[in-house]
């Protein structure tokens, strides 16, 4: 079976969504109305259903920007569920089964029903994660993959279990370490503008009743004074986009 994401409104009117599996989309909304609920958009569970209010449906697609993204906690947290089902020498399925049932998050629960679905066709565990290179990187895919083929995958699974966790440690004190820095950086950016935005200014009139040239150094003072009252509002949009774009690369 594969797995479904839906959009569907239940008996007092209100929008719910959720993931179920299924063979179709036709069975998957015969499900919902067994449910007493009217479908509204059914798609496969790794795409992204359309917004309601424009009526038009996004697609699917395998670029980075709608592959779903998980943080290293949740990461090492999922490798770590599976790693102790498989050691337990539950069929493959059903472990994928448990840890996606045991997830909040609906797009990691759509995910691993993913997984589960091609696992269920007949491909290896390694192949199936392989759909998912934003999660699962090759590193992973290949230790898997190898793994499986000497029969060892609950072992496997168990280190890769280990690595993330000391991984998600490891970032963790990281950016305990960078958030006193940050501070500081922030605070002084902060000065800084204030200064060129309402102190500057005050000192351009005075220099202003000079006839004496201004060193090249107060000129340049002035010039940015003036770049950041006039167009700082565009630098701070493009810094903005580009955390974003960033993000998502």
């Amino acid at each position: 079976m594969t797995a479904y994401r839906y959009r569907a409104l239940n008996s007092d009117g209100k929008l719910v969504k959720g993931i179920l599996e299924g063979d179709s989309e036709r069975q998957i909304r015969t499900q919902l109305r067994g449910q007493n609920m009217r479908p509204v958009e059914v798609g496969l569970a790794n795409k992204q259903l359309g917004v309601l209010a424009g009526g038009k449906s996004t697609g699917g697609s395998k670029s980075g920007f709608l592959q779903p993204r998980i943080s290293t906690a949740d990461f090492a947290l999922l490798t770590r569920q599976l790693a102790t089902l498989v050691q337990s020498n539950l069929p493959l399925d059903e472990c994928l089964s448990a840890v996606a049932e045991q997830s909040r998050k609906p797009r990691i629960k759509g995910m691993l029903l993913q997984v589960r679905s091609r696992v269920a066709e007949g491909h290896t565990l390694a192949f199936a994660m392989g759909d998912f290179p934003q999660v699962f990187n090759e590193m992973y895919c290949a230790m898997v993959n190898a793994g499986e083929h000497a029969g060892f995958l609950g072992p496997v699974l168990e280190q890769l279990a280990d690595y993330s966790e000391n991984r998600q440690y490891t970032q963790q004190k990281l950016k305990m370490a960078m958030i006193y820095p940050f501070i500081l950086l922030g605070v002084a950016v902060t000065v800084v503008t204030a200064l060129m935005i309402f102190v500057v200014p005050e000192l351009v009139g005075i220099f202003s009743h000079t006839q004496t040239e201004l060193p090249i150094l107060t000129r340049g003072l002035i010039a940015t004074s003036r770049f950041f009252r006039e167009d700082g509002i565009w630098l701070l949009l493009a810094l903005i986009a580009m955390v974003v774009i960033w993000r998502h690369l």
